[in-house]
C-alpha cells in the first residue's frame, strides 16, 4: 500500500470515528495521520530536493556545453581569418611573380626580336657586298676581254657600229620572257664576235637580276661535279629553273584555240 493510500484510509477511519470508535482510538488515529503526514512531507520535500539538484546540474551542463560552443566558435573564426590572409598572401605573392615572368618573356622576346633584326640587316649586308663583288668580278672580266672586241670590230671595218647590251633578267617565270633574254644576249655575243662558251657563260651573269642572279650565285658556288662545261648547259640550267614546266603544253593550246578572224 501506498502512502497515498494510506493517507486516505486514515482520512476516511477520521470521518467515521465518531460512530464506532472511542476517544482513543480517534487520538491514536490522529498521531497515525500525522506521522503519516510527515512522512509524505519528507518523501515529497526529498523528491523536490533532487529534482532542484537535478535541475542545477542540467543548467551546470547547458552551460558548460554553451562555454564550449562559444570556444569552437571563436575558433572557427580565429582559423577562417587565419586562413583568409594565408590565401591572400599567397594570391599576393602569386601575383607578384606572375608579373615577374610576364616581364621576363617581355624583355626575352624584346631582345630575341632585336638580335633577329640584327641578322636580318647583316644579311642583306653581306648579301649587297656579296652582289657587289660579283659585278664587280664580272666587269672586271668583261672590261679584261673589251680590247680584243674592239680590235675585233676595227679588223673588220665595223669599228663606228655600237652595239646595244640586251635587257637584264630579274627571275620572272615566264617561258617568252627566258627565251628572248636567251636571244638578245646570243645576239650581243655574236655581235661581239664571242663565240667561246666559258667567255659566253662568264658575262652573261652581268645581265641577272634579283632572283636569277641568286640562282647563279648558288650555282656559281656549286662548281664542282654540276659546273656549266657549255653555253647550251647554261641555257638548259636557266630555263629548268624559270621556265614553268607546263609552258610548252599551254603555248601548244594557245596555238590550237588561235583562229582567223
Amino acid at each position: 500500500m501506498s502512502a497515498e493510500e494510506g493517507h486516505t484510509s486514515l482520512v476516511e477511519q477520521i470521518i467515521e470515528g465518531p460512530v464506532t470508535w472511542g476517544r482513543k482510538e480517534q487520538h491514536s488515529l490522529t498521531r497515525r495521520l500525522k506521522s503519516k503526514g510527515s512522512a509524505v512531507r519528507e518523501h515529497v520535500d526529498t523528491r523536490l530536493t533532487n529534482l532542484e539538484q537535478g535541475i542545477e546540474d542540467v543548467q551546470l551542463a547547458v552551460g558548460r556545453l554553451s562555454d564550449n560552443f562559444e570556444e569552437l566558435v571563436q575558433e572557427n573564426a580565429e582559423i577562417t581569418s587565419v586562413a583568409k590572409e594565408m590565401i591572400e598572401n599567397m594570391g599576393r605573392t602569386f601575383q607578384k611573380e606572375l608579373k615577374e615572368l610576364a616581364s621576363t618573356v617581355t624583355t626575352l622576346k624584346a631582345f630575341v626580336e632585336g638580335e633577329l633584326h640584327d641578322l636580318h640587316t647583316k644579311s642583306i649586308s653581306l648579301e649587297t657586298r656579296l652582289d657587289a663583288l660579283c659585278v664587280e668580278c664580272c666587269s672586271k672580266h668583261a672590261t679584261s676581254y673589251a680590247p680584243s672586241t674592239s680590235t675585233h670590230l676595227t679588223t673588220s671595218g665595223t669599228s663606228n657600229i655600237k652595239v646595244p647590251k640586251p635587257d637584264v633578267y630579274n627571275g620572272v617565270r615566264n617561258a617568252t620572257v627566258v627565251d628572248n633574254f636567251l636571244f638578245g644576249l646570243e645576239r650581243y655575243f655574236v655581235a661581239l664576235g664571242v663565240h667561246d662558251d666559258e667567255t659566253r657563260i662568264n658575262h652573261a651573269p652581268i645581265f641577272l637580276r634579283d632572283a636569277a642572279q641568286l640562282w647563279w650565285r648558288r650555282k656559281y658556288a656549286d662548281q664542282g661535279e654540276n659546273a656549266l662545261h657549255s653555253w647550251e648547259q647554261f641555257k638548259t640550267e636557266l630555263r629548268k629553273r624559270f621556265v614553268p614546266h607546263n609552258a610548252e603544253t599551254e603555248s601548244r593550246c594557245k596555238l590550237r584555240r588561235l583562229r582567223h578572224r
